[in-house]
């Protein structure tokens, strides 16, 4: 918690826009998938502090596939992911004119470490509804999930049921990339899926999200 400083699917790389600079290093793109902004964004700011997150991770006993919170987690490599998920955040709440004197983020890790630990949508699918944004990084990737993207987090449409016959796209997917993060209004419904579970994984995949309530 802190107080507000003074200051049919498709792929979430269709139909960007640039934006402007998140701070000197870090910049973004906006896509309007479905009438809903989205952002993505590479954080190569996080690349020095890519393996001890990942470890640290990996020390937290929990099963496959299940949320596991990061709220005890400390040192200097948490303090960067933090610090780069909230100037994100705190731009866009800024440029949404979003009226808020406190925030509020909540963290959390899941690792992937084969196709089957993925459920089906209808298990798996959620909002985040109680946040205002979401943000979600994957911290590592299996290199057979890179090159053939299969496994993505995904967002479901929120018009679908008025706008399917228009071939508006049911889905938008974030793709397993290392350090690629998406952004994106919590209300979304999103889930983690597997669309063609390809060649055996010889590591696992990690993602960190950042559920953050402006208020």
């Amino acid at each position: 918690m802190a107080d507000r400083p003074d200051d049919e699917d498709t792929a979430v790389s269709a139909t960007t826009s640039s934006e402007p600079a998140v701070s000197s290093s870090i910049e973004f793109q906006r896509h309007d998938a479905f009438a809903v902004p989205l952002w993505t964004t590479v954080v190569s700011a996080l690349g020095p502090h890519q393996l001890a997150l990942v470890a640290d991770v990996s020390a937290i006993s929990a099963p496959a596939g299940e949320r596991v919170d990061l709220g005890t987690q400390t040192g200097v490599h948490w303090n960067a992911w933090r610090t780069v998920v909230l100037a994100l955040t705190d731009r866009l709440a800024q440029a949404s004119e979003i009226r808020w004197r406190m925030r509020q983020a909540d963290d959390y890790a899941i690792t992937f470490d084969s196709p089957d630990d993925v459920a089906e949508e209808r298990e798996s699918l959620e909002s985040h509804a109680r946040a205002t944004f979401t943000a979600a990084l994957w911290l590592s990737a299996p290199p057979e999930a890179a090159s053939h993207p299969s496994l993505s987090l995904s967002l479901r449409n929120p018009f679908n049921h008025l706008t399917r016959r228009y071939e508006v796209p049911t889905y938008v997917h974030h793709p397993a990339q290392p350090l690629r993060m998406l952004v994106y209004p919590s209300f979304l419904e999103q889930f983690f899926a597997v669309s063609d579970p390809g060649p055996t994984w010889s590591s696992s995949a990690v993602a960190l999200v950042s559920d953050v309530l402006y208020y």
